[in-house]
């Protein structure tokens, strides 16, 4: 149903323009929810899409390039992977290739949303890197 929901507001929003607090009146659900929705819809197109394969899933490989997502979730079909696992191997990939793996992912506006709850985190904060997160922490 998430794909539904997703899409449909895709299509609401290009007609007529966002209208988040319609739409959460209208499913029960609340709007930073309606808009990962539309963030996972709009970066996974249905071609790419799995029976099978949860939302969360989905999700996680939404910040990847469209050229990648095929493997990742053929990874996770093959090897059973839980989102957390899928979480795991995402990270160690990024850390393998030198790329920064952001604590902080976009929502579809870019705004830098928390990575556990995806709301939205205050204006200015930067997408922080794994190491850039550990250097603070010392």
């Amino acid at each position: 149903m998430n794909w539904w929901i997703g899409d449909w507001l895709r299509y609401g929003n290009a007609q007529f323009g966002e209208r988040y607090r319609l739409a959460a009146r209208l499913t029960g659900y609340d709007e930073q929810t309606l808009m990962n929705y539309v963030y996972v819809a709009a970066h996974v197109e249905p071609s790419r899409r799995r029976l099978g394969v949860s939302w969360s899933h989905h999700a996680e490989i939404a910040k990847l390039p469209a050229t990648e997502q095929p493997a990742w979730l053929d990874r996770v079909v093959d090897n059973r992977h839980s989102v957390k696992d899928l979480r795991v191997e995402l990270r160690a990939e990024a850390t393998a290739r030198g790329a920064p793996a952001s604590e902080h992912p976009a929502d579809c506006d870019g705004r830098p949303v928390c990575p556990a709850c995806r709301r939205p985190l205050p204006a200015g904060t930067p997408a922080l890197s794994s190491r850039s997160a550990q250097a603070q922490a010392a």
